[in-house]
């Protein structure tokens, strides 16, 4: 099976909407937080099988740098760069993240050696993002428009874009 991202833009708006019409009398802060939430639980539960801990980082690193800085999908590239900036040597199986990366890709198109080099491509590229643990990561806890960041783009929300 072909997967393009693991979090679009679209399934975002799906959260939000949803969030909106089901939790319609809570304050808008509250609806944010429950968005956050939202994103954070889906984009977990599409990455590999690793430790919580691990998981948390990287979902933490993914929001952060995919969807509040950049407002765009997060695709499989995105998580193994994430998994390089967090430490994947420490704690991520090689094995079983070739298996995850086939259900999200093309068959055959990410072998054992393309994901090694590509996760120490990065760590050698750039020095670790500092996230030490899960509470160094910046956690998506409001809107990003409430966080201060730009209104998203039209896409964000279902429009053209």
């Amino acid at each position: 099976m072909e997967r393009a991202a693991l979090l679009t833009p679209m399934d975002i708006h799906v959260i939000r909407r949803y969030v909106q019409t089901k939790y319609a009398p809570l304050p808008r802060s509250r609806q944010a937080e429950i968005v956050a939430d939202a994103i954070r639980g889906a984009l977990e539960r599409r990455l590999p099988n690793l430790d919580p801990a691990m998981k948390a980082r990287i979902a933490g690193e993914l929001i952060r740098r995919c969807v509040v800085q950049e407002r765009r999908e997060v695709a499989l590239d995105d998580v193994l760069e994430a998994c390089a900036s967090v430490g994947w040597d420490e704690a991520v199986d090689l094995e079983s993240l070739e298996r995850w990366a086939e259900d999200y890709s093309p068959p055959g198109s990410w072998s054992r050696e393309r994901i090694e080099s590509k996760l120490r491509g990065r760590r050698e590229a750039a020095p670790p993002s500092g996230l030490a643990d899960s509470a160094g990561a910046l956690e998506l806890t409001v809107a990003p428009e409430a966080a201060g960041f730009a209104p998203p783009s039209p896409a964000w929300h279902g429009g053209a874009g």
